[in-house]
């Protein structure tokens, strides 16, 4: 279940900030190992797609909150301004539903910086979420990492208010954004939207499994297609989007199983 001969600063954790919210906050010593191996994956420079698979409880969720946060804390410490290099967000993250992603949020607060870090959709969280303690009160913007939920209805991207106050007032983006296919799906479909697409570097589909499956899947078809007009556009010294699955299980019986749709659609991953 844990790696062998690992701690998490031997994974190659830069930030001293995450290290200490890891082993003092959420007070973990040894990385399981999902999260040693996608650590791994996620820090190469290739930035190849990545399939993160392994049991429920076996710590999927830090397997890619751990390095997506380490990437930020490290640019905003050794930059001038901030180490941001993204007007929209660095990450998107999308879940099922709505429950999972307060599941994600309340993983994600104690990396982030506490409570302070969730700088759009707080009151959208049950009690369980926000009873979060502020874990870092003296942190300042270096030292967290902004966390924002995305809701459904957007119309476009400027709409959602950590967007438009980024682009339009240049105030200080939101690193990584939690959301639904059905609330990000509407924006993919519109080429006019194709500026937030091509400037976020990572989406994590959390919850593969379900939403390569049955009623999610044209949703999630929808958000690929705004990642792909984007990265059409690309030319060869822009990274290109970086598509990271996850799941407890990968269905592999049938041509339309999830593990078929990965090996046609992403092949590299």
């Amino acid at each position: 279940f844990f790696a062998q001969d690992e701690n998490f600063q031997s994974l190659g954790i830069k930030s001293p900030i995450l290290l200490h919210r890891v082993t003092s906050i959420l007070k973990l010593t040894r990385p399981t190992t999902v999260q040693a191996a996608a650590y791994e994956a996620f820090a190469s420079s290739s930035r190849n797609d990545v399939t993160i698979g392994a049991e429920t409880g076996s710590g999927k969720t830090l397997s890619y909150l751990l390095p997506l946060m380490d990437d930020i804390l490290s640019r905003k410490a050794t930059s001038d301004n901030n180490g941001v290099s993204y007007a929209y967000a660095r990450a998107l993250i999308l879940v099922p539903n709505k429950e999972l992603v307060q599941q994600v949020v309340r993983m994600a607060l104690p990396l982030a910086g506490g409570k302070e870090s969730l700088v759009h959709g707080g009151s959208t969280l049950d009690n369980k979420a926000i009873l979060i303690d502020d874990v870092d009160e003296g942190a300042d913007d270096r030292d967290r990492v902004r966390l924002a939920i995305m809701p459904g209805g957007l119309k476009e991207p400027l709409d959602f208010a950590p967007f438009r106050q980024a682009i339009v007032k240049k105030e200080a983006p939101v690193d990584i954004v939690i959301s639904t296919p059905a609330a990000v799906g509407q924006l993919g479909l519109n080429p006019k939207n194709i500026d937030m697409f091509a400037d976020i570097q990572t989406v994590v589909i959390d919850e593969a499994d379900m939403l390569l499956d049955g009623g999610y899947i044209r949703q999630l078809e929808n958000v690929f297609m705004g990642f792909r007009r984007a990265d059409r556009l690309k030319d060869e010294s822009v990274v290109k989007t970086q598509h990271i699955f996850v799941a407890a299980t990968l269905p592999d019986y049938g041509l339309r199983s999830v593990d078929a749709y990965l090996q046609r659609k992403f092949p590299q991953a």
